[in-house]
């Protein structure tokens, strides 16, 4: 399959999984401002149009493509969609949230299965380009905490280290983040 020439004006191109208001948009404005294109996936088309004027209004290249973490072949068919539209994926970054009372089986379809189908989907490319950096996002409550222990942090907090783990802490496998 051709891949898509990238237009010059981009550094490379992020995908957000779970994008939302918080880390997603900050992770967007993040990359973006680093002159990143940015694919948003999630759910709720009208939230991802939302995110995408915002970004958009802000200089930065977003587009939209709806799908849900738990349906693999829709997830894998906005990637292949999102790679299309910009030439490639650079960077794969998955942070879903959940709207529902978190049921056992729920969270490791959330948590597991849709990160393992988004990876699936950008490896192959990323391997063969000989570049690529796939970012995951567990166990952060953005804002206020849901019960005691639970970590706590903003979405602008989170979002430079995604940044800084693309960059310049490539040699890490993880960050730990403690707010």
């Amino acid at each position: 399959m051709d891949t898509p020439i990238r237009l010059l004006s981009s550094v490379g191109f992020i995908a957000i999984v779970g994008a939302g208001p918080q880390l997603g948009l900050a992770i967007a404005r993040t990359f973006g401002s680093q002159g990143f294109d940015v694919a948003l996936i999630s759910r709720n088309r009208d939230k991802l149009d939302g995110l995408v004027t915002t970004l958009t209004a802000e200089g930065i290249t977003a587009a939209a493509f709806p799908a849900d973490v738990l349906d693999r072949h829709g997830l894998t068919q906005a990637l292949k969609e999102a790679a299309t539209r910009f030439g490639g994926i650079d960077v794969l970054e998955y942070s879903p949230a959940e709207t529902e009372p978190p049921y056992e089986q729920r969270q490791i379809a959330l948590r597991l299965h849709g990160a393992v189908t988004a990876t699936e989907a950008v490896l192959p490319a990323m391997r063969e380009a000989g570049a690529g950096t796939p970012l995951f996002t567990i166990d952060a409550t953005i804002g206020t905490p849901t019960f005691y222990g639970q970590p706590r942090a903003t979405a602008d907090q989170i979002s430079p280290v995604h940044w800084e783990l693309h960059t310049t802490h490539r040699d890490q496998a993880e960050r730990i983040f403690r707010a």
